[in-house]
């Protein structure tokens, strides 16, 4: 009989217990998006998109208001509390979508941004992180037609170029292990507005390149697929190669599953770091037709091999010269030769890439006219 009573008291207790009650939501400022910037002090200068949620008194139903707070102090987290002195709502961090570092912070260096970000358990480790290029009050200005909020819009964005091989993205979680490891470098993704819109739109705009919590560079966007094909970070995209027979002419692949494969051996004097990607492709497109008998295919996969290969290389020995590790080499070389230490990686770094495109050949037709 007692084990009963406990039992119906124990189930009672869980099914009565959830994270929130009515109530208890009424008095809870949810935070959508945070944006880190420098005053002209050289302080933290704090921006909080939060979503203010309250019950409509005609109807039986919620509602909420977006409200945008801003502080300054010296440092990000007794910022956090201030603002909570202007507000008769408590914050709430566990909805937080995005954290945006501006360009302006960024340059400053954020090393003394970060800790709280980290420290506190609140603040979730899966929100994106973001660095943008201009003025934080006109970013939060901005009336977006898609999405009222900007860190709920900022992160649909970036989910749904998950399919794009262009994008460069990284998490909270991401970004704070490679800030302490190897050459402690950082590529975030750079968001920027858009100038060929009719109306001010956001994008994502290739990559931000953090060393030591500092900027240092970017990656155009024309650039983040071979930054990802590196990096094996391309799960779906598309590849552009020259039509085998109408060389001015494309044909558009779209890229199915890619796996990129990572080896390294040190000889003493140089690191011979080998990339072998292995992608499989469908035909999209084709400008101006081609027959698809097994010699075009043939010629195609090679033109896709050799184009995913040259500029994949190209896009390496840039960064080489720049002496810049966005490729975790020093980590991967750490990893695997713990006892030995280079100060300059990249200068005894030779890449090698070996590519195999697999073109799917499932299709019915015969020929594209």
């Amino acid at each position: 009989m007692k084990k009963k009573i406990m039992c119906i008291l124990l189930l009672v207790i869980f099914l009565s217990t959830g994270c929130f009650s009515y109530s208890d939501i009424d008095k809870v400022m949810f935070v959508t998006a945070i944006v880190v910037d420098v005053d002209p002090n050289n302080e933290v200068l704090l921006y909080l998109e939060s979503f203010m949620p309250f019950r409509s008194a005609s109807k039986d139903s919620a509602k909420g208001e977006r409200i945008v707070f801003k502080g300054t102090g010296k440092t990000v987290y007794e910022v956090m509390k201030d603002l909570n002195l202007s507000s008769s709502y408590q914050f709430n961090y566990t909805q937080n979508r995005v954290i945006i570092f501006t360009q302006k912070a960024t340059e400053f260096g954020i090393e003394n941004y970060i800790d709280t970000f980290q420290r506190q358990q609140e603040l979730l480790i899966r929100p994106y992180v973001l660095v943008y290029k201009g003025d934080p009050n006109k970013l939060l200005q901005m009336q977006l037609k898609e999405e009222e909020y900007i860190g709920i819009f900022l992160n649909r964005l970036i989910e749904n170029q998950k399919n794009s091989s262009r994008t460069v993205q990284v998490n909270l979680n991401k970004f704070l292990a490679r800030r302490t490891l190897g050459s402690k470098t950082n590529v975030v993704t750079l968001v920027d507005m858009s100038k060929d819109e009719l109306e001010p739109k956001l994008e994502a705009n290739g990559g931000s390149i953090l060393k030591n919590d500092k900027y240092v560079g970017d990656i155009k966007k024309q650039d983040g697929e071979k930054y990802n094909f590196l990096m094996d970070n391309v799960k779906e995209g598309t590849l552009e190669p020259a039509n085998p027979v109408v060389s001015e002419k494309f044909i558009t692949l779209n890229i199915l599953s890619n796996k990129t494969s990572t080896f390294m051996e040190y000889d003493g004097k140089k690191i011979h770091l080998k990339k072998v990607i292995h992608t499989k492709v469908a035909i999209a497109d084709i400008q101006k037709g081609l027959i698809l008998n097994k010699d075009n295919l043939s010629k195609l996969k090679s033109n896709s091999e050799e184009n995913i290969k040259k500029l994949c290389t190209d896009f390496f020995n840039d960064f080489k010269k720049q002496k810049l590790d966005i490729f975790e080499v020093e980590e991967e070389f750490n990893r695997r030769y713990p006892k030995e230490k280079i100060n300059n990686i990249m200068d005894v770094t030779e890449l090698d890439i070996q590519v195999n495109v697999a073109i799917d050949d499932s299709i019915k037709m015969t020929d594209f006219r």
